[in-house]
């Protein structure tokens, strides 16, 4: 199998046998990926794959009410994930990791009871690049700046560099 990005939106899947080795093997590989992440994890029979993949040490969730405006998380300046990206709010609740290891960055933060909470992160380990976020409402993808957060997200874990595609 041979791609540059794996693009991920699952929530409780349960592949195995063949299907599981060959996602394993793409990760081990140094496979990178773009995923989002609703609450639960992604894959039954992989439990600690989010551990190993996007580094959040902890799978409690924390939640928002709906209607979050998201804003850059601090320190997340000049990230090429956020390139070009406008307004974004985000119209469900929000759902909030609150624990992840020390190669993984919050790029996106939203407004929660007057405090800023990560909603968005990129991780860099080894050659592995990851871009993950807990939006994903139906709503989001009707959002410019979302869609164009995840093609930044697409582009930047493939290895391409910033400003080398035109609109």
């Amino acid at each position: 199998m041979e791609s540059d990005c794996l693009v991920l939106f699952a929530q409780r899947l349960a592949i195995d046998g063949p299907q599981l080795e060959m996602l394993r093997d793409y990760i081990a590989c140094g496979g990178s990926v773009v995923a989002l992440i609703p609450p639960g994890s992604a894959f039954l029979n992989w439990p600690g794959w989010e551990t190993e993949v996007l580094g959040i040490r902890s799978t409690n969730r924390a939640y928002g009410s709906p209607g979050a405006a998201i804003e850059m998380a601090p320190y997340a300046d000049g990230h090429p994930v956020l390139r070009d990206m406008g307004k974004l709010r985000h119209p469900g609740c929000v759902t909030t990791l609150p624990d992840v290891d020390e190669h993984t960055t919050a790029v996106l933060s939203a407004s929660i009871d007057d405090r800023l909470e990560p909603v968005a992160w990129v991780r860099t380990h080894g050659e592995t690049r990851s871009f993950f976020t807990t939006l994903g409402h139906p709503s989001d993808f009707q959002q410019p700046a979302f869609l164009q957060l995840l093609a930044n997200a697409v582009l930047w874990t493939s290895g391409v560099p910033s400003g080398t595609l035109s609109k």
